[in-house]
């Protein structure tokens, strides 16, 4: 009788221990999908230097979008044919394709439409949205204040991560941090807005860009770097500046970092130095006029005039084509 009695006892802890570390597994798995993983990863598969022009153009896996007289237009790369997925009644700018949606601003609202067109859906609607950037399951955004803020890309949890204090021109969320600018410093801080504070002290910062560790920016005409930003890490690599009136970023078929620039008319592209490669290589690659801003596309790039047209420059090993005309 006794040994049924510690039986039993034994089993009732046994059941009330096996409870409990359910109940702790199912707590763990609530919190996780109450709180969505920032993935740290660039803007849904676009490029930080796009972003920065506006991002008027971005790609996923298997499409090229591209704003184009208020319209949102996709190039389907396999079957070569473009469509429009949207037509807007305002300006469209920060194209952020991610997950099989594609987000944007328009009329300074935060929007999202799926892939293949249809009715968009406005997740922020406060009118004020100058830029826009989606990270993993979060959207981060800056208003015209220059307050930064953030929203979950299902349209909940919005909350302001700065106060004003700081009017930020220009933000780049990536590899867990912000950075962001002022239009003479850059700062950093953590995605919920903590821990703000000065990285670069400039003078006249035009432009930025963030590759997931390495910071470009250009101050007063020269595209300058920190590397490593978050790992802190020295690969014993160094970098000459440039000067510049725009540049971009890009990788290349090998992974190796390379900077487009247009300078005089001229556009070059400078393949940067790393462990593989001990020193810089650079070549020109076509002359350009009128030029706006520098979109990277694989090995390609796309510009803008003062007309607002868009031109492609195809390049490739051997040879550059002349500009034409996208429409």
């Amino acid at each position: 009788m006794e040994q049924s009695n510690n039986y039993k006892k034994a089993l009732t802890l046994s059941v009330i221990f096996v409870a409990l570390v359910a109940l702790i597994l199912v707590g763990m798995v609530a919190a996780i999908l109450a709180t969505p993983y920032d993935s740290g990863i660039l803007a849904g598969a676009t490029l930080s230097g796009n972003n920065q022009y506006g991002g008027t153009l971005a790609t996923s896996n298997d499409y090229l979008f591209y704003t184009l007289n208020g319209q949102i237009l996709q190039y389907d790369e396999e079957e070569q044919q473009t469509k429009t997925i949207y037509q807007g009644t305002h300006p469209i700018t920060h194209l952020n394709p991610f997950d099989g949606w594609l987000y944007f601003v328009e009329k300074g609202n935060v929007c999202r439409i799926a892939y293949y067109g249809g009715n968009p859906e406005t997740l922020v609607a406060d009118g004020s949205v100058s830029q826009m950037s989606v990270n993993g399951l979060w959207i981060y955004y800056c208003d015209h204040n220059g307050v930064i803020s953030k929203i979950r890309t299902d349209g909940q949890k919005q909350s302001r991560l700065t106060d004003g204090s700081v009017k930020f021109t220009a933000f780049e969320s990536a590899n867990r941090i912000i950075l962001a600018t002022d239009g003479k410093d850059i700062y950093r801080m953590k995605t919920d807005g903590t821990d703000c504070n000065v990285l670069v002290t400039g003078t006249d910062i035009t432009f930025m860009l963030y590759t997931l560790d390495d910071l470009y920016y250009a101050d007063d005409g020269t595209v300058k770097r920190i590397k490593s930003v978050e790992a802190g890490q020295n690969d014993g690599t160094s970098y000459t500046e440039i000067v510049a009136d725009l540049f971009n970023y890009n990788v290349d078929e090998e992974n190796r970092g390379q900077i487009f620039y247009w300078k005089d008319g001229q556009l070059k592209v400078r393949k940067l130095q790393t462990i593989q490669h001990k020193t810089d290589e650079e070549r020109p690659l076509a002359t350009l006029t009128d030029v706006q801003d520098l979109y990277s596309v694989g090995a390609d790039i796309y510009y803008h005039d003062k007309a607002g047209q868009l031109y492609l420059v195809r390049i490739n090993d051997s040879e550059v084509s002349p500009p034409e005309l996208v429409k």
